[in-house]
């Protein structure tokens, strides 16, 4: 990274933004529009309507996270702003920052040997209607972006916002050491990375020894820092703990012979009761104490676990509360690579501190989404696969990342039409919910080509209103009420031609339908809401496919979001006896439980893992599969693990936030990990531990049959983390 005239490499003085060349046409409701074809199509809303949702509190206001996929340059030489004149370079400093994790040596931009390069950076608003549509090179640059969810500036290290403080290249903690030997790993080792919520670090599950835990690094991506070890040369928010300080915190909250474990998480800073957020850890379950103990859970007690002790060291990251309320997924893409990229970081320091080659990776993230283009075109999925091939090219060892199906099966989230002739128009009824105190969201994806007069999309609220038809067109969008000022409006239509996936794409956004506060921010009326499609060039071949984004509650949170859903009468949801119809049957009915798959679980490299009953040996009835909308080697997930022991015993058991406690959690999330846990241990014996040899594991499903679309390959069995006979 360059250095600034000052001699630092952060920010220097203060200085006003350069003027942009050229000037953006005004848009509707008194703000420009963000035109750049690789901008994120959430940015509109973001920045205008949902400004009140985007940014929880005035906090947030001034740093937004994003995740940018670069052609040409490298992570340093676009963090450095010098290569993009007139945009003064002291000023693109002060408002574009890019964290140590992938600037130095060590880091993983890729500028080196990989023309694409995928990294996360804080920005200022200036970044999108001053820079980003005026500067030439820079859109040269700029491939794709993404946005996350801004954080509270608490969670931002103080030294951050010192613009006279030299952002160091390397932690003080060890990121200076030099790399792993050019020797081969330890034998039998494997990395257990696992990024998750609510991850009970401290439990007796994940020690080595009385009061000393496996978990080597812990990063909390939204704690307040002062408590861990800071991270700026790595990264720019929240806290980490590393195995030392875990020991230490067990030590000084044990009494009487036991620990503390409510006192520990308020010491280590990943409870803090002065701060209005969410505190899955310190409740009785969690879901990322759950997945982490079915993923790399042991016993140190016991004879037959102590050889993975040493053999399964753990790097875990804790999502930001934010990002995981808003299950939406659009904005945990940033946070979820830097979570990656912090696990590659810390592995390598491991294989340092044992004097080994690089070590095997395998990360569990029991994540999804039901948005995206389902084609592993997203710019998250092609920056997963480039992790994993890059990794064995470079480092000569594997990294697997296990990722759930999703559980989305029958929510009625997923339409997919195709139009008979030329002027006809097909709706879809998109039923939104009363008391949702979150935004909804559809997106439509039209079939592969350049941006055409080839449909128009209009809506129709439960009150009448109806918007103008949106064709093609990405220099405009269409609002309710008509011409309303962001701060005014109810719903928007926006429309981009996604570049890499070559796919037109709609964005329709509501308001939430309920606010507690404040009064004044507008609502959606909740009710039905038309969504019609126009057909001006497709043929009868040509699909269109329409995913409602994820908008539920996740466990343990407070009620927020109520998922809305498709409501045509043509979608037979029960059958005479009463039971969930599962599959498909051939009718003409938009709806479809087919293509439900999480639009982040389908690139190429990844292993993807939906749910079966242990005892009644079929698919659980909510997961989720393909087809995918035309994704490479992806039909649907690879094969299925136990998500639930019976259709009665709902869930597997596995350990609650606490230690001692045991809790029953479904879900394919709970399916993932078992995956997760069998792909180390393959991976310690030699094996390849790929899709291939999770597909090998597999039994296939027989009574009856289940198309690979839903099932994979079949049954993956593992044996339960906790044995205990519930039927």
């Amino acid at each position: 990274m360059a250095a600034n005239e000052s001699g630092d490499y952060g920010p220097g003085e203060p200085s006003e933004p350069s003027e942009p060349s050229e000037p953006s046409e005004p848009g509707e409701g008194g703000r420009d529009k963000v035109t750049f074809p690789g901008t994120d199509i959430y940015v509109e809303w973001a920045l205008g309507a949902g400004r009140a949702d985007f940014f929880a509190s005035e906090d947030q206001q001034v740093w937004i996270p994003l995740l940018l996929e670069l052609t040409g340059i490298s992570a340093a030489e676009f963090a450095s702003g010098e290569l993009f004149a007139p945009i003064d370079k002291k000023t693109w400093q002060e408002s574009v920052r890019v964290p140590g994790l992938y600037l130095d040596e060590r880091g993983l931009g890729y500028g080196r040997d990989c023309e694409t390069v995928y990294l996360t950076a804080l920005v200022q608003e200036v970044f999108f209607l001053d820079y980003l549509e005026s500067n030439a090179r820079l859109q040269q640059a700029v491939s794709r972006l993404k946005l996350g969810a801004p954080l509270d500036r608490r969670s931002l290290d103080p030294m951050f916002f010192d613009s006279h403080t030299r952002q160091p290249q390397h932690d003080e903690a060890g990121d200076a050491r030099s790399d792993p030997s050019d020797g081969p790993p330890s034998e039998g080792v494997v990395i257990l990375g696992i990024i998750d919520d609510g991850i009970a670090f401290g439990h007796q599950r994940f020690w080595r020894g009385n009061r000393q835990t496996r978990v080597r690094y812990a990063w909390l991506q939204d704690s307040v820092p002062g408590v861990g070890g800071p991270l700026l040369g790595v990264a720019f928010n929240g806290i980490e703990l590393t195995n030392a300080d875990i020991d230490r915190l067990l030590t000084a909250s044990a009494s009487a012979g036991s620990v503390d474990e409510d006192l520990f998480y308020q010491r280590a800073g990943a409870v803090d009761f002065n701060r209005q957020i969410h505190k899955s850890v310190a409740r009785r379950a969690s879901h990322g104490a759950h997945v982490m103990d079915v993923a790399a859970g042991y016993d140190y007690r016991d004879p037959a676990d102590q050889p993975h002790l040493d053999a399964r060291p753990i790097i875990c990251v804790q999502l930001p509360t934010e990002v995981t309320a808003e299950t939406s997924g659009g904005t945990l893409e940033c946070y979820l690579l830097e979570a990656i990229d912090y696990i590659l970081r810390r592995a390598d320091d491991i294989a340092c501190e044992r004097g080994t080659g690089p070590l095997p990776v395998v990360i569990n993230f029991s994540y999804g989404h039901y948005s995206e283009p389902h084609d592993g075109t997203g710019v998250l999925e092609a920056a997963i696969d480039q992790r994993i091939r890059q990794r064995m090219r470079t480092c000569g060892v594997p990294l697997r990342m296990v990722l759930p199906s999703g559980n989305s099966h029958l929510s009625r989230t997923h339409a997919r039409l195709s139009f008979q002739a030329v002027g006809e128009t097909r709706s879809l009824e998109w039923r939104v919910l009363p008391d949702d105190k979150s935004p909804s969201f559809v997106e439509i994806w039209l079939p592969r080509g350049a941006p055409a007069d080839r449909i128009e999309v209009s809506v129709t609220a439960p009150t009448g209103e109806t918007t103008t038809r949106l064709a093609e067109d990405t220099s405009r969008s269409e609002r309710l009420p008509p011409g309303a000022p962001p701060d005014a409006e109810i719903c928007l239509v926006d429309y981009r031609h996604e570049p890499v996936a070559d796919r037109g794409t709609y964005l329709i956004t509501l308001q939430p339908t309920e606010r507690l506060q404040p009064a004044g921010d507008p609502v959606a009326p909740p009710g039905v809401w038309r969504v019609h499609l126009t057909n001006l060039a497709f043929g009868p071949d040509e699909v269109v496919h329409a995913w409602i984004g994820r908008d539920d509650t996740p466990l343990g949170f407070p009620i927020h979001g109520r998922q809305s859903y498709f409501d045509q009468g043509c979608y037979a949801r029960y059958d005479e006896s009463g039971r969930p119809i599962e599959e498909d049957v051939p009718a003409d009915c938009e709806i479809v439980r087919g293509g439900t798959i999480s639009g982040l679980a389908t690139g190429q490299e990844t292993i993807v893992i939906g749910g079966y009953y242990r005892r009644e040996t079929r698919p659980a009835e909510y997961s989720a599969g393909g087809p995918t909308n035309g994704a490479p080697r992806r039909g649907g997930p690879d094969a299925t693990a136990v998500s639930d022991d019976t259709v009665v015993h709902r869930g597997i058991l596995a350990a609650g936030t606490h230690s001692g406690s045991v809790v029953a959690l479904d879900g394919t999330s709970i399916a993932a990990p078992q995956v997760a846990r069998r792909v180390a241990d393959a991976l310690a014996a030699g094996g390849a531990g790929d899709r291939a040899d999770v597909a090998g594991w597999a039994v296939p499903f027989t009574d009856p049959p289940v198309a690979p679309e839903r099932g994979g390959a079949g049954m993956v069995d593992a044996p339960p983390v906790v044995r205990i006979n519930r039927y």
